[in-house]
């Protein structure tokens, strides 16, 4: 090894003391809480086949998609009031609501899953305690069975649960 009069790793420096190797630090995690909530909405993607999972938070009087998968559905406002958004029922119920067929829903009460193309949309509340702090919002292409969607409706529930804790 060479010497490097600058202090260089492994090398004595400057002042003739033999230096450590510094470490490299680990590579930067993506920014914070949003790459949570994206991150959250793709392994929910993943694990239960959907064609879409959004998370969605209360701002001011809407809900606010604040993490997407896909992210082209990041940024969408759903007033809550009235409650005839589905979005919004779930949240302010603070219980599932199912939409077994997207297409028969004629006003834009699930702008979510009718922008996304899904066929069946389920959205959920994200609970702490008994307060709802948002809804995960998660729809497929294909109408799914009954024991298929009570399956993934458990896996998205569980999912709800880590949202909860997490943001």
């Amino acid at each position: 090894m060479t010497s490097d009069p600058g202090g260089g790793p492994g090398g004595p420096g400057p002042d003739g003391e033999d230096r450590k190797p510094t470490p490299r630090p680990d590579p930067p995690a993506p920014e914070g809480i949003e790459a949570v909530r994206r991150a959250l909405c793709a392994e929910a993607v993943e694990v239960t086949a959907a064609s879409f999972v959004a998370l969605l938070e209360p701002v001011g009087s809407a809900l606010w998609t604040t993490g997407a998968d896909p992210s082209e559905l990041e940024g969408v406002r759903i007033p809550q009031w009235p409650a005839r958004f589905a979005a919004a029922r779930a949240f302010a119920r603070g219980a599932a609501y199912r939409l077994d067929d997207v297409a028969s829903v004629t006003s834009p009460s699930c702008p979510l899953a009718q922008r996304s193309g899904a066929a069946c949309a389920l959205y959920l509340p994200v609970v702490v305690g008994e307060l709802t702090i948002g809804v995960l919002a998660t729809g497929w292409r294909m109408t799914l069975p009954a024991p298929l969607a009570a399956e993934r409706e458990g896996t998205l529930a569980e999912i709800a649960e880590i949202a909860a804790f997490s943001l």
